[in-house]
């Protein structure tokens, strides 16, 4: 098995000062979302990762302003940094828009919210959806057929690649 150093760092709920909501409802501690993240990559950028992933919930609630933030602190890192989308992530930015903040952290086709990359020799990383919801806005939390399909074809691609 070859050796290797990532890092899974979930649910940052950045929010920039600015964007932090007053009301009653709004995501418990997200003002120290900014120097708590901070430091957590600053503590990252000392270990030597191969790569870090951040699956979902990345903003307080999909602001354009927390995504840019973020996607210019993740640009600074001297590692591959690939993001799916949570929930939180598409409140506001919606989930059309999400990949095009985040193209160099494995969306480089902007117009599917799904992806596969060859991060090492023998390391396949598969990005997925589950942003899915019912009518009523309920979210579902399921894998649309079109990914389903792209799994199918793509899976079977990989068994060799594998260590």
């Amino acid at each position: 098995m070859k050796n290797f150093r990532f890092a899974v760092l979930s649910d940052p709920h950045v929010a920039i000062p600015a964007t932090i909501a007053n009301n009653p409802y709004r995501f418990h501690l997200v003002e120290v979302s900014i120097p708590t993240l901070t430091w957590v990559l600053e503590q990252l950028k000392a270990i030597e990762l191969d790569f870090l992933l951040i699956p979902g919930d990345l903003t307080q609630d999909g602001e354009p302003e927390n995504h840019q933030w973020l996607q210019e602190q993740l640009a600074s890192l001297p590692f591959p940094v690939y993001v799916v989308p949570g929930n939180h992530d598409v409140v506001n930015t919606g989930l059309k828009d999400f990949p095009y903040y985040y193209q160099a952290f494995g969306y480089e086709n902007p117009r599917q919210l799904y992806y596969h990359h060859s991060v090492l020799d023998g390391v396949e990383l598969i990005g997925l959806n589950s942003n899915q919801f019912a009518e009523n806005g309920q979210q579902l939390g399921i894998l649309d057929d079109e990914q389903l399909l792209w799994l199918e074809k793509l899976l079977p691609t990989l068994r060799n690649h594998l260590v």
